[in-house]
């Protein structure tokens, strides 16, 4: 299970060069590797709400929609928000998104702010460091 953060959806949503690439890479791991790919009910908010902002309900709620299709959608309940709250993490947000992603036993997490994760138990690693191990 790849735990995928919202940075990394965000760099599909707003075409973020030189990012964009590896991420949309990262997102074909389903169909090409029968990966399972995850991120937390909240990453598709900030998606939404960055996304609406760029391009517009219209296309916010399509790339939702396309997103929802590919990416299992982890609920984030009070004991991640606890676990989050306790620990050593800097950023809150990535706080919770690592504790979602660890009761749910992800494998490895998929991010762009390698610094933010530093005290994670879970491997993590940007999007083209882990397309570069797969070929």
């Amino acid at each position: 299970m790849i735990f995928i953060d919202s940075d990394i959806l965000l760099d599909v949503a707003l075409n973020r060069q030189p990012h964009e690439r590896y991420a949309m890479q990262l997102l074909t791991l389903r169909d090409t590797h029968d990966a399972v790919l995850c991120t937390s009910a909240s990453s598709l908010l900030n998606v939404h709400y960055f996304a609406y902002k760029a391009a517009g309900k219209t296309q916010a709620k399509h790339l939702i929609t396309i997103l929802k299709d590919k990416i299992t959608i982890l609920s984030t309940d009070i004991h991640a928000i606890n676990s989050a709250l306790s620990s050593d993490f800097e950023d809150f947000e990535d706080a919770v998104q690592y504790h979602t992603a660890l009761s749910n036993n992800a494998k490895i997490i998929i991010t762009r702010n390698l610094k933010d994760y530093k005290k994670s138990a879970i491997p993590f690693m940007t999007a083209d460091q882990y397309m570069k191990t797969l070929y």
